[in-house]
């Protein structure tokens, strides 16, 4: 890998670190560096405020679950609606090196919701990580290879991809 090209992985993922409780640094079989991050629940409820606009929701509690985030809302306004006693799934996935999230288990008032009705919804979630994933530098140098969920927080695996991984 060029020295630009490290440097530039280098920044981005101290970048990552410093907003991460853990971290860690290896190599795969390959020889290419490796970086895992555990960001904990903090960071990911400030991620979610940023991202949502929160003001049309009340009483939001996210907690980290072995496989999932649960998302509970007291109430959520959307599309014009009200929804009371809001609650779903938010499972994290990687596919082809990018951070994929999908609602499931919606449930509002203790009644289980259809897929194909909140559907829309897991587009517009995916449309909006691939947009911000374009835009990082650190995607263009490293591959998303895992992302997984526990109590302990949201663990993400980066694999550098540029040159030979030194």
């Amino acid at each position: 890998m060029k020295t630009s090209h490290k440097l530039i992985f280098l920044l981005a993922a101290a970048m990552v670190l410093l907003a991460c409780s853990t971290f860690g640094l290896s190599r795969d079989e390959g020889g290419k560096l490796m970086l895992e991050t555990n960001l904990p629940l903090s960071l990911v409820e400030t991620t979610i405020e940023n991202a949502v606009d929160t003001s049309q929701v009340a009483d939001l509690d996210v907690e980290l679950r072995d496989g999932y985030l649960f998302v509970h809302a007291g109430a959520v306004n959307f599309g014009g609606l009200s929804f009371n006693d809001v609650s779903f799934h938010l499972e994290l996935f990687v596919i082809e090196g990018r951070l994929s999230a999908e609602m499931t288990n919606v449930n509002v008032s203790g009644t289980a919701i259809d897929e194909v009705i909140y559907a829309p919804v897991n587009q517009m979630i995916e449309d909006k990580l691939a947009e911000s994933q374009e835009q990082m530098e650190m995607m263009n140098r490293a591959e998303l290879v895992d992302a997984r969920v526990t109590v302990e927080g949201i663990t993400l695996v980066w694999r550098a991809t540029s040159g030979d991984g030194n």
